[in-house]
């Protein structure tokens, strides 16, 4: 069934209703809900199936990736091609999936993050990471990227690799940092 609901949502948009994604499934809306539950269990489960394969693509990007600025852009340019590749079905699970089940799924993309960020603070001539910096990073990162790719699949144009660059340079520099040259560009 929530093979069905991607490909509706694919087909028809983020405002499908359950009534065309259950006529896709070849079940009968109530069927959804006993399967499934209503708009919003619906928009949960899907967007745990989006978390884990933009996880998996992560991963394999940046499983030798430098660590760096370009591990970081790569980890931004990933999440957003793969976000821009799924519009309809992110757009569908970010406007239904409005409980706190929201921030459970964020945990799937920030754990392997955190372990990121503190394995290249072990590896830069920075100081060392701890844990818990690593994973407040991890949140505002994921949040960051979230909140960002719902603006850029809505209402913006520019390539994922001149915006990913673009947020790293905030992530990498801060905001008392100077403007790279993607600056510029845009």
């Amino acid at each position: 069934m929530l093979d069905a609901a991607e490909e509706v949502i694919r087909r028809v948009g983020p405002d499908v209703s359950l009534s065309s994604i259950a006529e896709a499934a070849g079940i009968t809306k109530p069927s959804v809900y006993a399967r499934v539950g209503g708009r919003q269990e619906l928009a949960t489960a899907l967007a745990a199936r989006f978390t884990e394969r933009l996880v998996d693509a992560t991963r394999t990007e940046i499983a030798d990736a430098a660590t760096g600025r370009e591990a970081l852009v790569a980890t931004i340019r990933v999440a957003l091609d793969h976000i821009d590749r799924h519009r309809e079905l992110f757009l569908y699970v970010t406007a239904g999936n409005t409980s706190n089940d929201r921030l459970s799924l964020a945990k799937l993309a920030v754990e392997p993050l955190t372990r990121q960020l503190s394995r290249w603070g072990e590896a830069s001539e920075r100081r060392p990471v701890s844990e818990s910096t690593a994973e407040a990073w991890s949140v505002a990162v994921v949040g960051m990227i979230d909140f960002v790719a719902l603006w850029w699949t809505t209402n913006d144009a520019r390539p994922s690799d001149v915006l990913a660059d673009q947020l790293a340079d905030l992530l990498w520099t801060g905001l008392a940092g100077r403007p790279a040259a993607s600056d510029e560009t845009a």
